[in-house]
This record gives C-alpha cells, sequence and structure tokens, in this order.
C-alpha cells in the first residue's frame, strides 16, 4: 500500500513500472507513482528528489546502470 504521499514502499516496488515511467508524457506524476522519486510539499511548490538509497534495495546497480554514459 503507498504511503501518504502516494509513493510505494521498497517492497512494493517493481521493476516494470520504475523502468517505463521515464518515458511516460506525465513524467512527474508516474515517477512518483513508480516510486523514482519523493515529491515534499516547500510550500506553494513541491520538490522532487531521487529515491536512490530505496532503488538500490531491490534493483542493485539499476540507477548505475540507466544513469551511465553510452559507450562510443
Amino acid at each position: 500500500m503507498p504511503d501518504d504521499e502516494g509513493q510505494p514502499t521498497v517492497e512494493e516496488m517493481r521493476l516494470g513500472p520504475v523502468l517505463a515511467a521515464p518515458a511516460d508524457p506525465l513524467r512527474r506524476r508516474v515517477v512518483h507513482e513508480a516510486g523514482l522519486i519523493r515529491q515534499v510539499a516547500r510550500g506553494n511548490s513541491r520538490m522532487a528528489t531521487l529515491r536512490r538509497a530505496d532503488l538500490e534495495q531491490p534493483f542493485p546497480g539499476l540507477v548505475r546502470v540507466v544513469a551511465a554514459e553510452p559507450e562510443e
């Protein structure tokens, strides 16, 4: 069950939604719902941060591989 802010727990994260989220046209909402980012209200705006440590638990090395520069 997602937390109070709609983010899945580490145990609820699934690889399919995590990989599909960045390609979605409604990225911000989808990456949040997939668990890639944590959104926090800051006054009248929202701050988003990557849940790197949380993603490393179920998917070790995934962030590093996805963020790596392509080899030439």
